[in-house]
């Protein structure tokens, strides 16, 4: 588990990210970002494996399904998979297909094969309807609250789906009832 996310570091850093950008892609530290990154490099047989598995699925003409992927990556890396992993094995899986001139299709688990067109208009109609509600639910924070129309999106939204905010959602509720208290003793 910590190997793999102390590859996971020096995969980052070769990507070009910051330490902070590193630290909040491994949840851990910028103090074990850079302890990490002052060792060797740990050899990862597990990655070449996985990116020449999923290379050699999604070049085929069908590509390869989410679901399939992930299949071949909890085989070679367990049950577990690091975050950052899935992303890092088809960064590297594009990349050589481009040295190679191929191209690689990986297929969200949503579309499928079959039916693509239904399942594209279906995901494209909720995706819609989602995206208007949402600005009706900004607009009555704001009338609600007087809040600016970018302050209301954003707390609506970071309390409303977890990975929006670097903050977890249970921290934000202890601040906001933590504040709440405070203006009540007032």
């Amino acid at each position: 588990m910590k190997e793999q996310r102390n590859i996971s570091i020096h995969l980052d850093r070769e990507e070009g990210f910051s330490i902070r950008e590193i630290a909040r892609r491994n949840n851990c530290s910028t103090t074990t970002v850079q302890k990490v990154l002052k060792q060797t490099p740990p050899e990862d047989i597990s990655m070449s494996e996985a990116v020449d598995s999923i290379y050699t699925l999604a070049s085929r003409k069908e590509g390869v399904l989410f679901s399939e992927e992930y299949s071949c990556l909890k085989e070679i890396f367990g049950d577990e998979i690091e975050k950052g992993v899935v992303g890092q094995v088809r960064r590297k899986v594009k990349a050589k297909a481009s040295k190679k001139g191929t191209s690689v299709l990986f297929i969200p688990s949503w579309l499928g094969r079959e039916d693509v067109m239904e399942k594209r208009d279906s995901i494209m109609s909720l995706a819609n309807e989602l995206h208007e509600r949402m600005y009706e639910y900004i607009e009555q924070a704001v009338d609600e609250t007087g809040a600016s129309w970018n302050e209301c999106r954003d707390i609506l939204l970071s309390l409303a789906i977890p990975s929006y905010s670097n903050i977890p959602v249970s921290v934000q509720c202890e601040r906001i009832d933590e504040i709440i208290h405070k203006l009540q003793i007032k």
